[in-house]
C-alpha cells in the first residue's frame, strides 16, 4: 500500500474543513448583523420575513414594531397574528454564545385588508324588456372594497365603483328576453371574495297600461284615470318624462303645473315580480289662469259690446219709467190726507 504524500494529506484535510458547518467552528466574537432582509407573502394577518444566513450565528431574533421574537434558528420566519390594514417595521439580529449582533436594516410593509365576505343577495327592480336595476348592501368599510363585480348568468359583466352610503346600485342593459340571474362579489387588494346568492328575474315585454285619459283639468292640475290591470303592484306617473308620483290606484292628480301649458303625461305599470310595462302616453293641457275682476277690467270687457247693448238699455229705461208713472197715478187724497195705496 502506497503511503500518502504530504500534499495528498493536506488536500484531504482542507476538504474535511469545508464539510464542517461554519457554526461548528468556535467564533471569537458575536456574529455580524444580518443582511438581505426581505418581506414577502404579505396577507391580512401574516407575512414571511427572510434574511441571509450569518456565519457563527446560532440564534436569530426578529423585532416587529420594536417587539422581540426569540428562538429563531433559521434565516426566515412567518409572522402571524398581525392586524389587517396595518403598517409594520421589522429588523433582525443574530446571536451566539458570545453575544448578539447589531440590528439589520429595517424593512417596512403594510398588511392587506381582510378578504371580502359574501354580500347579501341583491334585489332586482325596474325590469323592462331589455334592462333591470340591481341594488345590494355595501360590505363593511374595513374591507376596503375597490370594486363590486357583477355576474349575470354566471359571467362577469361589470366592475362597479363603491358608492357612498349603505346601498349600492347598478343598471343592467341589453338583456335578452328570458329568465336571468345576477350575483355580486367584492374585490379588494386581497382578491375577490365569494359571490352572493344569485337573484333571478325575468325579462319580458309587457304592454302599456290601457285607458289612460284626462277626465278634468284646471290651470295647475290634471286629473287622470286609467284601466287597472291584474298583478300590478303600483303605477308610476310621468310628466314630460319625469316621475311625479306613484299610486296603487287607477287614478292620480298631478298638481303644481303652469296655466295654459301642454304636458306629455306617461303611465308605467310596475308588477309584483319587478317587471315594468311599456309606457302609455297622452297629451294634456292646463286651462288659462282666471283673471282678477276689477271695475276697469269689467269696463274693458264690456266696452266692445256697448253699441249692441244700447237698445236693450233704452227699453229697460222706458219700462222702468212706465212703472213709476203708474205708481204715481194711484196716489189719491182720502179724508183730507194724502194716501198712497
Amino acid at each position: 500500500m502506497r503511503k500518502m504524500t504530504p500534499i495528498i494529506m493536506l488536500s484531504i484535510f482542507l476538504t474535511l474543513i469545508k464539510l464542517v458547518p461554519a457554526y461548528a467552528i468556535d467564533p471569537t466574537a458575536p456574529p455580524a448583523s444580518p443582511t438581505g432582509v426581505t418581506v414577502s407573502g404579505v396577507k391580512d394577518t401574516t407575512a414571511y420575513v427572510a434574511w441571509d444566513p450569518v456565519p457563527y450565528a446560532t440564534q436569530y431574533s426578529i423585532y416587529v414594531n420594536g417587539n422581540r421574537w426569540l428562538g429563531l434558528t433559521g434565516p426566515g420566519v412567518e409572522l402571524t397574528g398581525l392586524q389587517p390594514n396595518s403598517q409594520y417595521s421589522v429588523y433582525v439580529t443574530a446571536a451566539n454564545d458570545l453575544g448578539e449582533s447589531g440590528p439589520s436594516s429595517s424593512v417596512s410593509f403594510t398588511t392587506l385588508p381582510p378578504p371580502p365576505t359574501m354580500p347579501n343577495t341583491p334585489v332586482v327592480s325596474q325590469v323592462t324588456d331589455s334592462s333591470a336595476s340591481v341594488t345590494w348592501e355595501a360590505l363593511p368599510p374595513y374591507q376596503q372594497i375597490k370594486v363590486c363585480r357583477l355576474y349575470v348568468d354566471g359571467q362577469p359583466v361589470a366592475d362597479v365603483q363603491p358608492q357612498a352610503g349603505g346601498l349600492q346600485a347598478a343598471d343592467l342593459q341589453n338583456l335578452t328576453p328570458g329568465v336571468h340571474s345576477v350575483a355580486v362579489a367584492g374585490v379588494n387588494d386581497y382578491g375577490e371574495g365569494p359571490r352572493s346568492t344569485p337573484a333571478q328575474f325575468n325579462i319580458r315585454s309587457i304592454p302599456a297600461p290601457t285607458g289612460l285619459q284626462l277626465y278634468n283639468h284646471s290651470e295647475d292640475t290634471l286629473w287622470l284615470t286609467w284601466d287597472k290591470s291584474e298583478g300590478v303592484a303600483k303605477y308610476q306617473v310621468l310628466v314630460n318624462g319625469q316621475k311625479v308620483g306613484e299610486t296603487a290606484e287607477n287614478n292620480f292628480m298631478v298638481k303644481g303645473l303652469q296655466p295654459s301649458r301642454a304636458y306629455q303625461v306617461g303611465l308605467v305599470a310596475i308588477y309584483s315580480d319587478g317587471n315594468i310595462s311599456n309606457t302609455a302616453t297622452i297629451q294634456a293641457y292646463t286651462t288659462p289662469a282666471p283673471q282678477e275682476i276689477t271695475i276697469s277690467s269689467y269696463i274693458s270687457a264690456i266696452n266692445p259690446y256697448l253699441n249692441d247693448l244700447m237698445p236693450a238699455f233704452t227699453i229697460l229705461f222706458a219700462i222702468g219709467a212706465a212703472f213709476m208713472v203708474a205708481r204715481a197715478a194711484r196716489t189719491i187724497f182720502r179724508g183730507g190726507k194724502l194716501r198712497i195705496i
